[in-house]
């Protein structure tokens, strides 16, 4: 790469599961009329950013929310987001569409309160957690954290090769990968806190390192 990307990282809109507490993966669940409005304000806070390309993950959520982002956005309202698949929430197996309290119980049952995935997380660490579901699974059909790396390394990959010089990148995914970042590229305590509906986060990429500029952030205009 001839310079760095920055590149801006938001999570998707509210959807039904994330109103209903159930765990969503690759379930693909419209967003609410809140989760609309979450797409709305993250555009209009990163209005006057200038993004040479679009990026979504290629369930809806994220790609409807990647185009009400662009449609508030002063340089880029044209602009059509490509999907990445590479970049989709991981996926629970058959913990797909369950509570989130009673999927936190089947997969440690120790855990008697606040049953959210924050509290696992806090407990094991962000990979640690996808590890234990796929073992908890019982079609072990969860991805684990090293397929969920290996995927979205090459989504990473892909986009630093298709903006070699550098340049603005927006990229809208999920709460589970925005999370793993934030253990992977900061600290573990960034992966135990939700992520926001709509929340921003910059990414400083170069070539053999990404640095946190901004992480699960609700307020900051650009």
């Amino acid at each position: 790469m001839k310079k760095p990307l920055n590149l801006y990282v938001v999570r998707h809109g509210q959807t039904y599961f994330n109103l209903f507490k159930r765990f969503q993966g690759w379930s693909d669940i419209e967003l609410t009329e809140n989760g609309k409005s979450d797409g709305i304000k993250a555009g209009t806070r990163l209005a006057n950013i200038d993004f040479a390309n679009v990026y979504s993950s290629d369930l809806s959520r994220a790609y409807d929310t990647a185009k009400f982002i662009l449609q508030e956005n002063n340089f880029a309202s044209s602009q059509t987001p490509e999907k990445l698949r590479d970049f989709r929430e991981v996926f629970f197996g058959s913990f797909e569409g369950l509570p989130s309290d009673e999927t936190i119980y089947k997969i440690d049952p120790e855990i008697t309160e606040n049953r959210a995935y924050d509290a696992i997380i806090n407990k094991y660490g962000s990979d640690e957690v996808l590890d234990l579901m796929k073992e908890k699974d019982p079609f072990h059909l969860a991805e684990n954290a090293s397929e969920v790396w290996e995927r979205v390394n090459r989504g990473i990959n892909y986009i630093k090769d298709k903006n070699s010089d550098g340049g603005n990148i927006l990229l809208v995914v999920h709460g589970t990968i925005i999370r793993g970042f934030g253990a992977k590229y900061g600290k573990k305590e960034l992966s135990t806190s939700p992520i926001g509906n709509g929340a921003i986060s910059k990414f400083i990429v170069k070539d053999n390192d990404i640095i946190i500029d901004t992480f699960n952030d609700l307020k900051t205009i650009w």
